[in-house]
């Protein structure tokens, strides 16, 4: 292993020393270019990506979470001021359910029914009642607290008790704080919801009586009915100047043509509830209802009166009949008749939302004169106008005794510029040019690497190439080398005997050889016999002398 590493370190000095300036100058500059690249891809790669945990915190809550949030050892960045809290991206979902679990979201800190949980001995009934009204209190803080738009509430009952008597009595209420989430707000729907939630968990509580307010201290909804019913009656002008305008536009637009004109419609309404009593007598109509006569005698009547009871009797200046006798006495008569007389009563109600002035204001395009630049605009004439006035009078039912009023003008109506309409790109890839960059770069770089890398060693090859072609040539030369024709015929026509003789003299001469000539024809017979090993060999050698 040490022998590897001091090879490695030998070369990596020698190809070192080898290089020139500029090669060594371009080679710092692209290590470090890749050690700047390496850094910055890590620190990329590193980079947590953080969101909300929670916003809107109060001190309470945000101490708990933060403390929660060391125990796990996460990571977690205070903003807003120390109102919000954010922790990675992939732990949002995770760790609010975990925070819920433990009653430390928006609104945990206040007590629900698990104060119930420790039975406690000894305890009064006030303190039991006191408990009650404490974890009803927290549970519908956390309730509310989980609706959409509301990041915390909290919830204060007044819960009175019961009386022997019913007069008595006193209705139980409620006061809701909320804090809903920056930029949003609550409408009417989902204040009634809050307020008929927290009058159904109480019992006696009516939803009048349960009051809403927002963190600034400002009542939210309207628990008042009249209220209620003024906004329904503003909806009503609403719609009732809308469908005055479309019925004007519609009968304009048929004479003038689309888009040629513009209508706008106010109506002055009156909301007042009236409501009237008449009573009307008839003296002429009367009818005896009840009659009553009471007759009284005192003393001796002699002379009583005779004769058949009766109308004639009872008549002025009729002749009364006398009874026989005489006598000393009085009678008194009384007579008591009550009537009825005729009475008529009636109660008038006046219809809400009447009608009490109506203003319209009409504008119309006139008549254009030429084409193009040339174009010109004209007014329609006041004849025209006055014939429209009349018509828009007529659909509105003008009653100038209530002081209506209509307008009709003739402008010059700009035309609605006709836009292009971009279709929006289905995906974005900024987000990733920087990576792409990055990625580039590094390639780029590392080819550059290769190539210095590579070049020294294509050098030597090529070099080995041309030094292997050039030995070959030589074998092949000497191996194919023609003989001359003049030695041909003097072996051919030299007798055996002489050939004997060259042989022996061969022999000789071989044996008088030095061991280098020697080596060098042992070395020239072994290519002649094996050429293919001996460019095996050459190129072994040349290989390990690079």
């Amino acid at each position: 292993m040490n022998e590897k590493l001091t090879n490695f370190k030998d070369q990596t000095v020698k190809v070192w020393t080898d290089m020139s300036v500029t090669k060594r100058i371009i080679s710092v500059s692209m290590l470090a270019a890749v050690g700047l690249m390496a850094f910055w891809l890590m620190t990329r790669t590193k980079h947590v990506d953080y969101a909300y945990l929670f916003t809107d915190l109060d001190a309470q809550s945000g101490s708990r979470i933060i403390e929660e949030l060391k125990e796990k050892k996460i990571p977690y960045q205070v903003k807003s001021g120390g109102t919000a809290v954010m922790v990675p991206r992939d732990k949002v979902y995770e760790l609010r359910m975990v925070m819920a679990g433990k009653g430390l979201t928006l609104g945990g800190t206040a007590t629900g029914f698990e104060i119930f949980d420790k039975s406690q001995f000894g305890v009064t009934d006030f303190v039991q009642k006191l408990n009650y009204r404490r974890a009803l209190e927290g549970e519908l803080a956390r309730t509310i607290s989980s609706l959409q738009s509301v990041t915390g509430a909290r919830v204060h009952l007044v819960i009175p008790e019961r009386k022997l008597f019913k007069d008595d009595h006193e209705d139980a209420s409620a006061s809701v704080v909320l804090n809903v989430v920056s930029g949003r707000s609550l409408n009417q729907k989902n204040i009634d919801g809050i307020r008929n939630l927290v009058a159904g968990s109480v019992p006696g509580l009516k939803p009048a009586h349960v009051h809403i307010v927002n963190s600034n201290g400002e009542t939210i909804g309207d628990t008042d009915s009249e209220k209620t019913e003024k906004m329904t009656m503003i909806n009503l002008q609403k719609r009732l100047e809308k469908d005055y305008e479309t019925k004007i536009r519609n009968m304009l637009e048929d004479i003038l043509g689309k888009g040629k004109a513009v209508v706008r419609v106010s109506l002055d309404m009156d909301f007042t509830k009236k409501s009237s009593v008449s009573e009307k007598y008839n003296p002429d109509g009367q009818v005896a209802r009840s009659e009553k006569k009471h007759v009284e005698r005192r003393g001796n009547i002699a002379n009583f009166t005779n004769g058949i009871p009766g109308a004639r009797s009872n008549l002025p200046g009729g002749q009364q009949p006398r009874g026989n006798g005489a006598g000393n006495g009085a009678e008194t008569v009384k007579s008591l008749t009550n009537y009825e007389i005729d009475k008529v009563v009636t109660k008038t109600v006046d219809p809400v939302g009447t009608r009490k002035r109506i203003s319209v204001a009409v504008v119309v395009d006139g008549m254009y004169a030429g084409k193009g630049a040339a174009r010109t605009f004209k007014p329609l004439p006041k004849e025209k106008l006055a014939s429209i006035s009349e018509l828009v009078k007529k659909a509105v039912g003008f009653r100038s005794q209530d002081g209506d009023q209509v307008e009709i003008q003739s402008y010059e109506l700009s035309k609605p510029e006709v836009k292009t309409i971009v279709a929006p790109t289905k995906r974005s890839y900024v987000k990733y040019i920087p990576y792409a960059v990055g990625a580039g770069t590094g390639f780029i770089v590392l080819l550059m690497l290769i190539f210095m890398y590579l070049m020294p060693k294509y050098k030597v090859w090529k070099q080995m190439k041309v030094r292997e072609a050039a030995i070959l040539s030589e074998i092949q030369d000497n191996r194919f080398k023609p003989t001359p024709i003049r030695v041909i015929e003097e072996k051919l026509e030299a007798p055996a005997v002489e050939g004997q003789r060259i042989l022996l003299n061969s022999a000789k001469e071989e044996d008088q050889m030095t061991p280098a000539e020697s080596q060098r024809d042992q070395v020239l017979s072994f290519v002649e016999s094996d050429p293919d090993r001996t460019v095996a060999i050459l190129k072994n050698w040349i290989t390990s002398e690079a």
